[in-house]
């Protein structure tokens, strides 16, 4: 299980396809997921597939100054103590830096040479938008995770559990299914491989 993390993943589709190799064939990835209207990120725009496709083909490992300009400018907090609960008026929000201190932190990042990771939210989800990713990610080939299931939110967060697509061990079956009602004899993985194996020896 992954709380709380994703959304600080300057490389989202990586990061899914890392999570692909974690499970067992029956195992189940968990995210839980802050909900972007339910906390300091309301204000944020809403990430995209196309968002996620472009850090991926930038190769990105760090965060963008986009990213850390949403986030010095655009962080916003509740005037109820800070605390969070339900989507607020947006009369109850207000910007969590005034403007001049958002423009001396953001100014400060840019002009540092060599500087640290610097850690932001670079991912701004509701539980119908991360669908939508995975769904769109999946369809183009950028990921092989089936959603078992997205909750509601829940406070701030939701919750996301998925599985990986066993393509080939679905395909497996099938053939090694077809292979015994067609031989009417136990499928043989040693004699399937080797000749397999002199086969594509032939083949060159």
């Amino acid at each position: 299980m992954a709380s709380h993390v994703i959304e600080h993943m300057p490389w989202l589709i990586s990061f899914l396809q890392s999570a692909e190799e974690l499970p067992r064939e029956d195992g189940i990835i968990s995210l839980a997921i802050p909900d972007k209207r339910r906390e300091y990120d309301l204000l944020k725009p809403i990430s995209t597939t196309a968002d996620a496709i472009d850090a991926h083909l930038d190769k990105r490992t760090r965060h963008t100054a986009r990213t850390a300009f949403l986030a010095y400018f655009y962080e916003c907090t509740t005037h109820s103590s800070g605390k969070w609960s339900g989507v607020p008026h947006i009369r109850d929000v207000s910007f969590a830096n005034a403007f001049d201190e958002a423009k001396g932190l953001f100014n400060k990042l840019m002009e540092s040479e060599n500087s640290a990771y610097s850690d932001f939210h670079a991912w701004f989800f509701t539980p119908a938008s991360f669908q939508l990713i995975l769904l769109e990610l999946k369809a183009l080939g950028y990921i092989n995770l089936e959603i078992i299931e997205i909750s509601e939110t829940e406070g701030c967060e939701f919750f996301v559990y998925l599985k990986w697509t066993y393509i080939m061990v679905n395909q497996t079956m099938q053939y090694i299914k077809h292979y015994n009602e067609t031989n009417g004899a136990p499928f043989n993985f040693r004699s399937a491989t080797h000749t397999r194996n002199n086969d594509w020896r032939n083949d060159t």
